[in-house]
This record gives C-alpha cells, structure tokens and sequence, in this order.
C-alpha cells in the first residue's frame, strides 16, 4: 500500500512536470518558428514590391536574400533577379516556378520547408523593365497582344529557408536534451520529497497494521478459552437426564451455550482475517510458497466440496471448468479465494437460485467466475466492495460478514499479479478473476 501510495505520487508529481515543459518547449518552438516564417513572409514581400532589371543591366540593387522571377501562364521565364545572392541554376528554377504555379496558396513552402515561395500577379514596377525594351520595335497590334499577355503574367519570389530550418532543428534538440536533464533533476527531487511526505503515512499505517496484529494475537487467547468452555459446557449439558424439571432446564442451557458457541467463533474468524490482513500487509508476505499447481483441479475440488453445502443450503451448484489450466501460485491462498468467492455466494445467494462456477482461459490468462442469483450490486457497490469492512447494508447484513473476505481475496490475486472485480446485472452478481497462467 505504501509502495504504491509512492509510486502514484511520483507520478503525478512527474506527470505535472513533463506537461508543464511540453507546454513550455512547445511554445518557445512555436513562437521562434511562427517569428522566423513572418520575417522569410515580410522579405518574400519587399522583394515583390521592387523592380525587375533587364538583362543588360548589372547588379541587384535590393540585395534581398530572395530570388525573384516574372513567368507567363506557361511557366516560361520572362525575367529574374536575385542572381548576385543565390546561384540557382535554370533547371532547377524551372522546377521551383512549376511547383510553385502548381499550388493554390499564394505563399507556402516546397522542398520539404526548405524553399519558401511568394506568388502574385505581376504589377507595373515587375513589368516595366520589361516594356521598356519591347516598345521600341513593337506596332499598334503588338501592344493589343502584349496587354493581353501581360494579364497572364506571374511574380514569383523564392527564399531559401533551409538555415532557419537548421536552426528550428538544433533548437528542437536543445529543448529534448534540456527536458530530459529536466525530467532527471526533478525525478529526484520528487522522489525526495515523496519519501519525506509519505513517512508519516507510513508510520500510521506501521503503527495500525501492528496494533491489529497485537491485538488479534491478544484476542485469540481469550476466545479459545471461551470456546473451550463453552463446547465442554455443551458436552455436560448433554449428560442430564431428560426428565421432569431437569430436561427444561436442559434445553435452556443448551440455547444459551449454543450462542456462545456461535459468537465465539464469528468472533474467531474475525480475529483470524485481521491477522490475515496484517501478516499480507507486511512485505515479507510478498512471494511465498509459490509453484506451478493445476487450477483446473484445485477449482474442481472445491466445487465438489461445495456442492453438498449449497445442497444443504437449498441452492444448487453447476460447474464448467476446462481442464488442463496451470498457474504459478500458492495453492493455500488461491484455495482461499475460491473459498471466498463461493462462500459469499452461498451466504447472499438468493435461496433456491443456482450459483454457476466457471473457469477458462482467454489468451495468456486464466478467468475465474463465480456468479450466482441475488440483488443486484450498484455500480458504486462494485467499486467498493473489495474494501475492508465495507458491506452492503440491505443485502449482506444479515450474512454475519464482516466486509473482509473480498479485501483478503483481493490482496490474494495481487500478490500473483492478477486481477479481481464484481459485475452486476439481470438478476445476477458476478465475481471474475483473472491470472496469468503458464503453458504445460
């Protein structure tokens, strides 16, 4: 309990941290990416903004880290400029505008992010180095044609974005390799403070689990005592002879033994599941006894033992249990659970109902059902019905129970790494176990 108690807490506590780096990491990458692609976007935009150079003139004045091309509705280059800060050879451009024409976002990015593209119609500044050249040997019907082509014509502004790639990728690997010297330092700080917030937990608990224990030792001396006298003072009683006075007086003494009989050994088995408890609440109790064991048969045994008890009882038991399931266990305690399991539903089984006990194997486990007739359980009844002490009042308190039996079948099946849970529905309550078993 304590162990777990640990571990639940250094969970959460390292749950919190990882989300609140995720959530920090996330947004410096983030921002930094959404900063970089704004100013790639505003260069991509001033560079629209300026004019195209003809051919014979040298130089770029802008010096904009872009790559700027004018292209008709064809894809076919009518002019660029960039040329003095990026060498991009011409079959590699070609590609670029076409994959740039090819796309319906006016700005986006190709090459796997690392070339970003800006796309628009040509304005006056783009065509006007060019319409210097042509007007001089163009005529009346050359300009209507030209007016019609120019209508087609694109700017099309590339930038190379692969440095910022580069630096969004060393980024991202300073952010893990902080997060994880993060998630380190707090790991041991969190383990630290656990320890030092669970220990006055842990000496309740210690101090509990050994007052139960001393206690129950300390109560099983005077209950022998009680029950030894009273089952000697049954025995007496049965020597009077049965007439007369003496035989109304016989049966008055018999009832009042008879109660003490009773009592004591509700009293008993009360005292004797607390030390169950305590001893399997100890970590020594881990992984005892332990050895492959057919559950098969051990589940066949005790229905047949079982079935004169609900015979007497007026119920009836059916069993369906495949052969040949082996587990690694201890045969004792598993024996317990399925004592457990079936005594519960002969205790608050509806009388005259039929228990139906089942054992099969779903993949690498084994499932255990016991289900019988009966009210049935709440949803919140399920939940809680493997906690110690807790009884459902308009059911089971009548049985005599005390709210142990399940706690004690619960650690049972934890200690062999299974599972243990109620399902309740049409009339009927449902206990499954499920182990791991092994192939023979």
């Amino acid at each position: 309990m304590i162990r777990r108690l640990r571990f639940r807490l250094t969970a959460l506590l390292m749950g919190t941290c990882t989300l609140l780096l995720l959530i920090l990491f996330s947004l410096i990458f983030g921002l930094t990416r959404q900063r970089l692609m704004q100013e790639d976007r505003e260069i991509l935009e001033r560079a629209a903004e300026l004019p195209l150079r003809g051919p014979e003139e040298k130089g770029d004045p802008s010096r904009l880290p872009a790559v700027r091309v004018l292209v008709d509705e064809d894809g076919t280059i009518l002019k660029r400029s960039g040329a003095d800060y990026y060498y991009v050879s011409e079959e590699d451009l070609s590609r670029l505008i076409r994959l740039a024409l090819s796309k319906k976002e006016s700005f986006g990015s190709l090459e796997k992010g690392k070339i970003h593209y800006l796309r628009r119609a040509a304005g006056e500044d783009a065509r006007s180095g060019r319409e210097g050249h042509e007007e001089e040997d163009a005529g009346e019907e050359r300009k209507e044609e030209e007016e019609n082509e120019e209508e087609e014509e694109r700017l099309i502004v590339f930038s190379d974005f692969s440095a910022s790639l580069r630096s969004l990728n060393a980024l991202l690997r300073n952010c893990i390799l902080i997060g994880l010297f993060a998630l380190l330092f707090f790991f041991l700080l969190s383990f630290s403070f656990v320890q030092r917030a669970v220990r006055p937990v842990e000496t309740a608990f210690e101090s509990q689990r050994r007052f139960v224990s001393a206690a129950s030792h300390e109560l099983k001396t005077p209950l022998s005592v009680i029950l030894s006298n009273a089952e000697l003072l049954q025995r007496r009683i049965e020597e009077y002879s049965p007439s007369g006075e003496d035989s109304g007086k016989r049966k008055e003494l018999r009832r009042f033994s008879e109660n003490i009989l009773s009592t004591s050994r509700q009293m008993r088995a009360l005292t004797e599941n607390l030390l169950e408890l305590a001893r399997m609440d100890g970590e020594d109790a881990r992984l005892s006894g332990f050895e492959t064991l057919d559950f098969s048969m051990l589940a066949s045994e005790e229905a047949l033992r079982f079935e004169v008890l609900f015979f007497e009882s007026g119920r009836t038991l059916c069993s369906e249990i495949r052969e040949g399931i082996f587990v690694l266990g201890a045969p004792v305690r598993l024996r317990q659970v399925l004592d457990i399991l079936l005594d519960n539903a002969k205790k608050y089984g509806s009388p005259g109902g039929e228990v139906r006990l089942r054992l099969g194997a779903e993949g690498k486990k084994l499932l255990l059902c016991v289900d019988s007739p009966g009210k049935e359980l709440s949803p919140k009844d399920c939940e809680k019905i493997f906690r110690r002490f807790y009884r459902v009042d308009e059911s089971r308190g009548s049985g005599g129970g005390y709210g142990l039996g399940l706690p004690i079948a619960e650690k049972i099946i934890e200690f062999h790494r299974g599972r243990i849970w109620a399902e309740s529905g049409n009339g009927r309550n449902r206990f499954f176990v499920e182990l791991p078993r092994i192939e023979r």
